[in-house]
């Protein structure tokens, strides 16, 4: 087994466990370079060829186009490298288009844990389109969430693409395809046009929208824990919401509360104070509200003299 030109490389010890070849190790165990051969496999860019059979434990195979180090000697064949299951790096999503959504680079673990599912380049989905890279089946609906899946063939014949859903968890799977992973949302509009937005980091999601799209909550005055809905603008798996909070109060001393919905009189809430001169309107910035399993958070004012608006600017995502 040899490995690649400024490639990591094994001592000495580990390479023979593996096979090698006693001379691609200097006196002092140090590696020599090895130019990798033509049908050298790259595994996250350390090139390894298979030269012998020399090591009874220990095989690499290619599975779907990529390679795995596996212990054939375990009586389940165990795979030594690939992803966890529940793994999800990159394929972060932006949605700057009325009726597509944008999928950078990335790996993830299938929702069966049976492959890995990769982009090595950006893809795209378009809910005007039928089938792998568009609509799994019906027709675009308008006020409606659309679950978006990298989608993966099995048999290595089909290379990964993308998929819109009305279901997070059964899409009706194109021919040609067999797993999938659910990796994220778009909400069509009532003009049948998706929420603009860009997840920045895996499951991290901040809205491009306008502040009357993004309003939940307009002067709210209430003393007493009422309900804020906000599924229109985030989805069933999240129960952490993004928002500005905008207060207006002619006394200093009133505040806000917010909790989850179905959070009880003994939780911890958050509680806000405007802090600043009063009768003024004042921008709070950006808080996380909790929400609960229906996207609801509940909010009361501690008097009559404040009243709140509530928007809402992102969200975290449980993917």
């Amino acid at each position: 087994m040899a490995i690649g030109v400024d490639r990591v490389q094994l001592r000495k010890s580990e390479r023979t466990a593996l096979g090698g070849d006693d001379a691609d190790i200097g006196e002092m165990g140090e590696p020599t370079p090895i130019a990798p051969q033509e049908d050298a496999i790259e595994v996250a860019g350390v090139y390894f060829q298979d030269e012998t059979d020399q090591d009874e434990n220990v095989a690499i195979y290619r599975d779907n186009g990529k390679a795995y180090v596996k212990d054939v000697a375990h009586p389940d064949g165990i795979v030594l490298a690939r992803s966890t299951k529940g793994h999800r790096s990159g394929l972060l999503i932006t949605v700057s288009a009325n009726a597509r959504v944008d999928v950078g680079v990335g790996l993830a673990r299938d929702s069966t844990d049976v492959m890995d599912l990769e982009l090595t380049s950006a893809d795209s989905a378009l809910i005007t389109s039928s089938g792998a890279g568009g609509l799994d089946t019906g027709s675009e609906a308008a006020d409606t969430w659309y679950a978006i899946h990298i989608i993966g063939d099995t048999s290595g014949v089909n290379s990964e693409d993308l998929l819109l859903s009305l279901s997070s968890t059964a899409p009706t799977m194109p021919s040609g395809y067999d797993v999938f992973r659910h990796i994220g949302w778009t909400r069509n509009s009532s003009s049948s046009h998706f929420h603009r937005y860009r997840e920045v980091r895996e499951g991290w999601v901040q809205y491009d929208i306008s502040r009357n799209t993004g309003r939940v909550l307009n002067g709210g005055t209430a003393t007493i824990y009422t309900d804020v809905d906000t599924s229109d603008l985030v989805p069933v798996d999240s129960s952490l919401a993004l928002c500005n909070i905008n207060l207006n109060t002619s006394v200093d001393s009133s505040y806000i509360r917010f909790r989850g919905g179905d959070f009880d009189t003994t939780s911890i809430v958050n509680q806000h104070r405007p802090g600043l001169a009063t009768g003024s309107s004042r921008q709070q910035g950006t808080v996380f509200i909790p929400l609960d399993s229906s996207q609801v958070f509940e909010y009361e004012c501690s008097t009559a003299d404040i009243s709140a608006d509530v928007y809402v600017a992102g969200y975290v995502s449980t993917l």
